[in-house]
């Protein structure tokens, strides 16, 4: 049985983000590319305008959990917000 430390916490928060961040970068590859093949380039182009602005609370959390921790503050929601934009344009566009 492990002890959770808050070094430990620190890491898992930092690797989860990670996570996050690759998982959008493909998705947002493998929808593009897909977007591109049927002809909706300009579809593929305002949904890669909102994974844009989806990596950029990611990577700025990384960044911020390399110096010290903190509790999240603006970053999730910015994330949930350009989910849900990439969602709604995937349902009209798509």
């Amino acid at each position: 049985m492990s002890i959770s430390t808050p070094e430990t916490q620190a890491d898992r928060t930092r690797l989860s983000w990670r996570r996050t961040l690759i998982l959008l970068i493909t998705v947002a590859g493998i929808g593009a590319l897909d977007m591109i093949t049927r002809g909706q380039v300009t579809e593929a182009a305002i949904a890669a305008v909102i994974c844009l602005f989806c990596l950029i609370p990611i990577y700025r959390r990384q960044l911020v959990l390399r110096e010290s921790v903190r509790p999240a503050s603006w970053e999730p929601a910015a994330l949930a917000l350009g989910l849900l934009l990439l969602a709604a344009a995937t349902a009209i566009f798509g």
